[in-house]
């Protein structure tokens, strides 16, 4: 159980999937200046609802606000002991959504990539980002 946790520790992430030209899915992920390691769009929630504060990230890391945004799962997240809880979201991203992604925060992120599902860089990423981008595949690509 995690104790004394407010709003400010609670993060949120997306996990935003989208098919270039029908080649496969992909999913964005930004490579952090700190550290190096690939994670999802996302941050700490700033007295806002949940939805709310991950659809302020994503405009505010990808530049985009899309309209489909579901919650897909949960976390302890002990590798960032400032938000010591996530909670996911997961998008399938339009076509007109798809094509207006970009790095809107270069002092925080080297780049922004989309990389296919079996591609992911595993071993560069936080296990509970990788998680939360497998359990969201599942949920939004169920028929």
């Amino acid at each position: 159980m995690i104790e004394n946790v407010t709003w400010h520790k609670i993060g949120v992430a997306a996990a935003l999937f989208h098919r270039p030209g029908g080649m496969g899915w992909f999913v964005y992920l930004l490579r952090r200046a700190d550290n190096g390691m690939w994670v999802l769009p996302g941050g700490k929630l700033e007295n806002e609802t949940p939805e709310a504060g991950m659809r302020r990230e994503l405009l505010e890391e990808v530049g985009i606000s899309t309209m489909y945004l579901r919650p897909v799962t949960f976390a302890a997240n002990p590798d960032v002991p400032s938000s010591p809880l996530m909670l996911f979201f997961g998008s399938m991203l339009t076509e007109a959504e798809d094509a207006i992604v970009t790095n809107a925060e270069p002092h925080k992120h080297t780049e922004l990539c989309a990389f296919n599902l079996p591609e992911l860089p595993r071993e560069q990423m936080w296990a509970s980002d990788y998680d939360a981008i497998m359990t969201a595949w599942d949920l939004l690509s169920a028929p």
